[in-house]
C-alpha cells in the first residue's frame, strides 16, 4: 500500500467532523438529536485522528493479506461422514 496521493493527503487533513455531520446526518438517521451531536462529533473527530494514523503508515506490497479469498471444494467421504 503506498502513501495517500497529495490530494488525498489534502482531504484526510482538511476533513471537518460538523461539516461531514451536517451532510450525511440526514441520510443515515435524520438530523442529529442535539443531545447527541457533540458526542457524534467527537467519535468522528476520533475516527478522523485514527484514519490520518493509518495512511501514514506505508507498507510494502507483499507484507501482509488483507483478505483471506473462500474458495469452496468439493466434498468427500471423510467430510460426508457423520463421524465428523
Amino acid at each position: 500500500m503506498s502513501l495517500p496521493t497529495s490530494e488525498q493527503q489534502s482531504l484526510i487533513d482538511t476533513f471537518d467532523t460538523k461539516e461531514y455531520l451536517d451532510h450525511v446526518a440526514y441520510f443515515l438517521t435524520g438530523p442529529i438529536d442535539s443531545r447527541y451531536r457533540e458526542g457524534v462529533l467527537m467519535n468522528l473527530k476520533t475516527a478522523s485522528f485514527m484514519a490520518k494514523k493509518v495512511f501514514a503508515v506505508q507498507l510494502d506490497q507483499d507484507c501482509c493479506d488483507l483478505a483471506g479469498v473462500f474458495r469452496p471444494v468439493e466434498a468427500d467421504e471423510a467430510t460426508l461422514s457423520e463421524d465428523f
